[in-house]
């Protein structure tokens, strides 16, 4: 029995430890877990150990802050998921006006300085206070640093809550990557948002990738400056890495071909999401075509599509005799190509 009384009372204290955090947060949406993912590119977790540090990226003081890390892109897609972690100075999560999340191309060390940052700005886009996620993701038993480096030295602070914020980008507004196996591209992505108490802090990791994160302030020169632990840091003038998730998805359409007419081909596009100025072309090649030529091209453009919709797109008049291909080109996917036969006006396809 007293055994049983033990049990049941450890198993209020986890309950306990789970809830309390969240009392006194804001109204906005909270998600007890973490959203689950598919297509994790890239993918830096948050330090656990009491050697974590937020570096601010809020400005809500009107301080132009922006903190920035690197990461290696070995295969091309567009990035339609942004992860990264936080913890808030003293509060828990405080109203956030805006976030903004940008892609840059890298300046490699020995350029300008004797360490990388970001180049050309490739990519921005601002989320509202409708468009994130904000995830309660974890609480820690020890105690982090927090560290504005525009404005002084760090402190240590007793708040132990880590959120997980994430920011869902549509494939229109993506961005699309460039780099291979043989030829690995970096970028760096950059991050900083408005609050209105100017304690948020994007969370250190312990996972090292090449050249330390920077942080950004306009009445520096260069504006860009590295990351590393600071004095009476553990680990003091090592690099300092953020945390953050890169997630790519599959091209939410799917082309198809299919004869339509004795004189016309046509492929259907089916869009699983909603999609604007989707870029298209088929191409007929072969000996078997005799009119419009051999080497013509129909192209268009699908101005909208709707989630679940199947929009049509056609050649022009087709006439001939004997083999040829029917290749159809769609933004973001892979060509489709279909054998095909001209029996004059009439076309057969496999």
């Amino acid at each position: 029995m007293k055994n049983k009384i033990i049990g049941i009372f450890v198993c209020m204290l986890m309950i306990a430890a789970t809830v309390l955090p969240v009392v006194g947060m804001s109204e906005r949406k909270i998600i007890v877990q973490e959203p689950f993912n598919i297509g994790i590119k890239w993918e830096q977790l948050p330090d656990n150990t009491n050697n974590c540090i937020s570096i601010c990226a809020d400005r809500g003081d009107g301080i132009t802050r922006m903190v920035a890390d690197d990461f290696n892109c070995t295969s091309t897609g567009r990035i339609t998921k942004i992860q990264i972690w936080s913890r808030w100075l003293y509060s828990y999560a405080s109203d956030i006006t805006m976030f903004n999340l940008s892609i840059w191309d890298d300046v490699p060390a020995g350029q300008n300085q004797n360490y990388s940052m970001p180049g050309n700005l490739l990519w921005s886009k601002e989320f509202g206070p409708e468009q994130f996620e904000e995830s309660f993701y974890n609480i820690y038993l020890n105690r982090f640093y927090w560290w504005d480096p525009c404005t002084g030295p760090p402190s240590q602070d007793t708040n132990k809550v880590v959120y997980l914020y994430n920011f869902s980008i549509g494939w229109s507004d993506a961005f699309q990557q460039q780099g291979s196996p043989n030829k690995p591209v970096i970028y760096w992505l950059g991050v900083y948002m408005k609050s209105n108490t100017t304690e948020f802090g994007w969370a250190s990791s312990n996972m090292h990738w090449n050249d330390d994160a920077v942080y950004y302030n306009i009445s520096e020169s260069p504006c860009w400056k590295e990351l590393r632990y600071p004095d009476d840091h553990p680990t003091e003038k090592e690099s300092i890495d953020m945390a953050f998730r890169i997630i790519t998805s599959p091209c939410p359409w799917e082309p198809t071909i299919v004869p339509i007419s004795l004189l016309r081909c046509e492929a259907r596009v089916h869009f699983y999401d909603p999609a604007d100025f989707i870029n298209w072309r088929i191409r007929p090649e072969g000996e078997g075509i005799y009119y419009p030529g051999k080497n013509i091209t129909f192209e268009g453009v699908i101005e909208h599509a709707d989630a679940n919709e199947t929009v049509p797109i056609q050649t022009g008049i087709l006439l001939g005799f004997g083999p040829f291909e029917l290749t159809v080109e769609v933004d973001g996917v892979p060509p489709v190509t279909k054998k095909a036969f001209m029996l004059f006006f009439i076309m057969f396809i496999w």
